[in-house]
């Protein structure tokens, strides 16, 4: 399809179709992460803008928090916390410059799991030995140990800056990096690479590259927003080559690391994020362009037949755009909007194609949404980046949040 005929397509469906009506459902503000200023810096003790919310079998949250210290626009640090339904936290890491005042135990974490071996493993976009960032192991109680350290080997063969951690259904991690993995000059990174698909074996902690990007039109660049479907395969998004008019793609990788293109988005038209699969084995995810005011949604098969295009959100205001993120028991996708409406929105989109609807943030219980998932006891969770209402009425830094929107439990 040419891209003008589906940049027509998808403006057609724009004006064609209107979101669902929002509707009563009430966020509640869990808690909040407030922040204070030390001499020049905003000082969290607890973290801030959280990004990352999973439940564990224990029956508590576990989340990452980006932020513990900013100077200036410089965001540093980050919190690995624990929270129990009923809103206590835990910090039970903090990210904190050594002596020689670098982040060599990683700085910005950004991605969590919960381990078949009992501990939490996660990764931090930046810092470790060598400021490519790191994968890490936490104990629910507490207890750091690093992982693996990016851009170890030569020519950073095994990734550099993780955009994604996944637990695979056999026990092993799996994950994607935004460079290294080659010193390809098509990447147009010099020798940072065009990115990697990579797993690690948790109690041995060794990592192997199972593909490095070329940055060609067979496989493109920048992997990120990695799933594992319910085929055992792994499906994600890359960036086209490093061209302006080149495609953007989906991907579809086995666990031995054979990548295979499934779609391709001709230019300007790209994926959002990655995809999210449906109760029907669809894979769903959004697409953005430059000459678009919105962000439709799409569908394929696994197989990558069957693509179709959706309505989208009403307009947002630009910048961050919607996510789809988890599978809820009443058979929906659920997500978030951070910049949706005036404070975003957290929405349904069923596996038919219609967004069944969407939960506006007050402001006042959280702004710029980042996280949502089931719990088991049928109720929605999830992180903010922004806004909330602290003990003394002043804004914090983002909140956990508990929606009740009368699912069966999970």
């Amino acid at each position: 399809m040419k891209p003008s005929i589906l940049l027509l397509f998808c403006l057609s469906l724009v004006s064609a179709f209107a979101p669902a009506a929002a509707g009563a459902t009430k966020i509640t503000q869990l808690f909040d992460f407030p922040c204070s200023s030390v001499k020049g810096t905003l000082v969290c003790p607890d973290g801030a803008r959280p990004v990352k919310l999973l439940q564990a079998s224990d029956g508590n949250f576990y989340g990452s928090a980006a932020v513990t210290d900013n100077v200036g626009s410089l965001a540093q640090g980050g919190t690995i916390f624990k929270i129990t339904p009923a809103g206590q936290l835990t910090v039970l890491f903090r990210f904190a410059k050594d002596k020689n005042g670098i982040y060599s135990n990683g700085d910005g974490p950004a991605f969590l799991v919960d381990g078949k071996d009992g501990f939490l493993y996660g990764a931090t976009t930046s810092g470790g030995t060598n400021n490519a960032g790191l994968v890490f192991r936490v104990g629910k109680s507490g207890g750091f140990k690093k992982v693996h350290a990016f851009c170890s080997d030569s020519n950073c063969s095994d990734g550099a800056t993780p955009s994604g951690l996944i637990l695979g259904r056999d026990g092993n991690l799996y994950g994607a990096t935004e460079f290294g993995g080659s010193d390809n000059p098509a990447c147009g990174l010099g020798s940072s690479g065009c990115g990697t698909l990579f797993r690690i074996t948790p109690a041995g902690s060794n990592l192997t590259t199972l593909f490095a990007f070329q940055g060609s039109a067979a496989d493109g660049r920048t992997p990120f927003g990695l799933i594992q479907g319910t085929d055992g395969n792994f499906y994600g998004s890359a960036i086209g080559p490093g061209t302006l008019t080149d495609t953007s793609e989906i991907f579809q990788a086995t666990a031995s690391g054979q990548l295979t293109v499934i779609h391709q988005f001709p230019y300007p038209v790209f994926p959002t994020g990655g995809v999210a699969q449906a109760s029907n084995g669809k894979l769903f995810g959004l697409v953005g362009s430059q000459f678009l005011p919105d962000f439709p949604f799409f569908a394929l098969d696994p197989s990558g037949q069957n693509f179709q295009m959706f309505a989208s959100l009403q307009p947002t205001q630009g910048g961050l755009p919607p996510v789809l993120q988890t599978l809820a028991s009443d058979g929906n996708l659920w997500g978030v909007d951070p910049l949706g409406g005036q404070n975003g929105t957290v929405f349904a989109f069923s596996s038919s194609g219609t967004v069944v609807t969407t939960i506006p943030f007050s402001g006042l219980n959280g702004s710029i949404p980042s996280s949502v998932i089931q719990a088991a006891d049928g109720k929605l969770y999830g992180t903010t980046t922004d806004g909330g209402t602290d003990k003394n009425h002043r804004q914090p830094h983002g909140v956990v949040y508990v929606i009740d929107a009368g699912l069966p439990a999970n």
